[in-house]
């Protein structure tokens, strides 16, 4: 088990410093932070599927794993990889939906995936279709932690992320210390080993 728990504590630092280097850190003029904007993304990848498949070991040992991703929102996650729920909110103009809403913290992709768009949005597609950046964003998380953990006895299961609070924080970007105040997601994964005895 102490494997796994210096495996868990180099996957964040890894995790975290992937993420500072794909998405770039600059130093901001000003004290404000600007709105949210999507990340500049690669191609748009396969589909996802919603989870990894249930673990086929009877006796598995299921070991919660919370990561915090700084600079990430789920509002770009929301509006990225062609998403069509920006302008189906904006042409609705309902005041109990709204983007804002649909990204604060707290809001799940869990939450959001189960939205009966039917009723809310008068449409007839899934909110994994008008939303598929959170599927693209979950197959990745999964997938960059089977590739680092390269042990085909831990199963990656059941990615979930939230929007959580903007959290002041210092990065190194461009050799200088970066601060300010980030957003963040949680993401909430369960890495499944298989029992020894």
């Amino acid at each position: 088990m102490p494997a796994i728990c210096r495996c868990l504590a180099m996957l964040y630092t890894s995790l975290l410093a992937c993420l500072i280097f794909l998405h770039g850190v600059s130093a901001q003029a000003t004290g404000m932070m600007p709105a949210p904007s999507p990340p500049i993304l690669a191609s748009r990848p396969p589909a996802p599927l919603l989870s990894s498949p249930p673990s086929q070991q009877s006796n598995a040992l299921g070991t919660p794993l919370l990561i915090t991703f700084y600079g990430l929102d789920l509002w770009s996650l929301l509006t990225s990889w062609g998403s069509g729920i920006q302008a189906l909110l904006e042409a609705q103009q309902s005041p109990s939906l709204s983007l804002q809403g649909l990204s604060a913290p707290g809001m799940c992709a869990s939450q959001l995936l189960a939205l009966n768009t039917t009723a809310l949005l008068n449409t007839s597609l899934t909110a994994q279709q008008l939303m598929p950046g959170l599927g693209y964003f979950t197959a990745n998380v999964a997938q960059l932690l089977r590739e680092y953990l390269q042990d085909s006895s831990i199963a990656v299961q059941g990615p979930d992320f939230c929007a959580g609070n903007r959290t002041i924080a210092s990065f190194p970007g461009n050799r200088t210390i970066v601060n300010g105040p980030w957003p963040t997601l949680r993401v909430t994964i369960n890495l499944l080993t298989s029992d020894p005895d």
